[in-house]
């Protein structure tokens, strides 16, 4: 881990907060804002450096993003974690790696995640276990259907 690589992302991080926080005259951010520029800046910035001459296989390669996903999904509800797919983990890793990303819309993103997988939880809990489609809970959110599944 390169600490001054971490340093950058971690002072990165409270600059854009500060300037929210300025510009939506705040007192604070919300978890989902905390949790998309944590994804953000870590994943810009990589600070877990792979040693020169280790031999890389194609998941190290995307070790920073993985870490900010997973250093970013801990400002929200645990129930997320349940209804977090494979494929939403893939598509989430890959907008982190090749995407151009601003910090308000993945929040935003986050928010509809949290909101879905709140959903499916509650659901799954008053009907004995059983996790049904997301559109059968949430029509509402139909046209992001293709990032859950």
């Amino acid at each position: 881990m390169s600490k001054e690589l971490l340093h950058c992302a971690v002072s990165a991080y409270f600059d854009d907060i500060c300037k929210y926080k300025a510009y939506a005259g705040s007192e604070f951010a919300d978890r989902h804002k905390q949790a998309a520029f944590t994804m953000m800046w870590l994943s810009r910035f990589k600070p877990i450096q792979i040693k020169e001459g280790a031999k890389i296989d194609t998941p190290y390669l995307t070790i920073n993003e993985s870490f900010a996903i997973f250093a970013g999904l801990m400002f929200l509800d645990y129930s997320i974690t349940k209804s977090l797919t494979q494929t939403f983990y893939k598509h989430l890793v890959y907008t982190l790696t090749y995407r151009n990303l601003e910090g308000r819309g993945l929040a935003s993103l986050l928010y509809l995640m949290e909101t879905a997988a709140k959903k499916v939880y509650s659901f799954n809990n008053k009907n004995g276990g059983n996790y049904p489609p997301f559109f059968v809970i949430i029509p509402e959110y139909h046209s992001l259907l293709h990032l859950f599944l």
